[in-house]
């Protein structure tokens, strides 16, 4: 009879072991300001300052257009201009017709057939091809405390499918300026 009691209380040990681990390891990394999910490549997360007026983008076709700074374009430039991406290709193909850019590559990251930028603004998906051009990546103007991410991969796919990521926090939220990784955000940025 002893003996049994001895057991039960080394099973029920371990068994109480195991649980506190499988609730602690997923804790262990929350200190990471970076965590890149399921081999996504995070190509800048962090924050911008709010700001005015407009940036100069060139397009693919070669010409110099002027657009508002906080428009998700905008961003991109601010991005290239201070070395945090090495480089990205604008489309100018939609702009005579509807007046928006289209985002073509980032550093290594080009469109292709199943693959492309698309942008998401506070966990919403902005529909540039599909709705009045208000959505456009050079139209639509971002607010103080907006969150902004670029993914690259298939559009009609959830965020957190992406091949690479741009996370950007715009200016602050509640004065505070904050740093929060786009996989600590990720549960918000569904389509």
């Amino acid at each position: 009879m002893r003996k049994r009691g001895f057991v039960r209380s080394w099973v029920w040990s371990i068994l109480i072991m195991l649980l506190v681990t499988i609730i602690l390891l997923p804790c262990s990394g929350a200190g990471t300001p970076v965590q890149p999910v399921q081999n996504q490549v995070v190509i800048f997360s962090g924050q911008i300052p709010y700001g005015e007026g407009n940036v100069s983008i060139r397009s693919d076709s070669g010409t110099l257009y002027q657009i508002p700074a906080m428009t998700p374009l905008g961003i991109i430039q601010a991005l290239a201009g201070t070395g945090m991406i090495s480089g990205y290709r604008i489309g100018d193909e939609l702009y005579n017709k509807r007046g928006i850019f289209t985002l073509d590559g980032v550093n290594s990251y080009e469109v292709t057939g199943e693959d492309a930028w698309f942008v998401l603004v506070n966990g919403i998906q902005l529909k540039e091809y599909l709705l009045p051009s208000y959505e456009g990546l050079n139209t639509y103007l971002l607010k103080d405390g907006d969150d902004v991410l670029f993914a690259y991969g298939n559009p009609t796919m959830p965020a957190i499918a992406a091949k690479a990521l741009i996370w950007v926090q715009v200016g602050s939220k509640n004065g505070v300026m904050q740093f929060i990784s786009p996989s600590a955000m990720m549960g918000q940025y569904m389509i």
